[in-house]
């Protein structure tokens, strides 16, 4: 009976392991671009960024499940750092170099510069969008990190979280069912 019972043990782990990975599917992008991050809308369009300190960062746009890409945001020279998509499918990206935090609404052809409030050189680590209009970044700076939060697609922001360490970091934030951020 043991041996059935361990014989069955094995057959099973066995099982999940053969089929843990049959999801991932390789995406068609050249391989002299570092990507440095992917991100999704509702419909289906996928979106990465990418570029480092030695490449041009751009974000580029699939509508055929990453099949081909198009150019979106030329970013001239700065690597494009994160990402974050709305509910109505605004994007907001951080990326190196001045006017650093960018907002962009699917079916246009330009992004916007967003201003962050005091002390804020655009270092943003994390970038949440919550519901239609509501953003939450957090950042790093020399002055000391913070947590902002803007109700209104970033045309005025809210401190919820500073501290006056000198380069300090906020690397990660979550929210959430209730809007209660971390």
């Amino acid at each position: 009976m043991k041996i059935r019972i361990g014989l069955i043990v094995i057959f099973t782990n066995c099982l999940t392991f053969v089929f843990a990975q049959n999801f991932w599917e390789q995406l068609y992008f050249p391989d002299t671009v570092t990507i440095r991050f992917l991100a999704t809308n509702d419909s289906g369009y996928a979106f990465m960024g990418a570029g480092n300190s030695q490449q041009t960062g751009d974000v580029y746009r699939s509508k055929d499940n990453a099949q081909s890409w198009e150019l979106v945001y030329n970013n001239y020279g700065f690597s494009v750092q994160t990402i974050a998509i709305s509910a109505v499918w605004n994007i907001y990206s951080r990326r190196t170099g001045s006017d650093r935090f960018l907002f962009y609404e699917d079916n246009c052809d330009t992004w916007d510069v967003i201003e962050l409030p005091p002390p804020s050189y655009g270092n943003i680590m994390k970038i949440l969008c919550v519901g239609q209009d509501t953003i939450c970044v957090s950042s790093w700076e020399s002055e000391g990190a913070f947590i902002a939060k803007s109700f209104d697609t970033g045309g005025t922001w809210k401190h919820i979280f500073v501290t006056d360490n000198q380069n300090g970091c906020v690397s990660d934030i979550a929210i959430s069912s209730n809007y209660r951020v971390f």
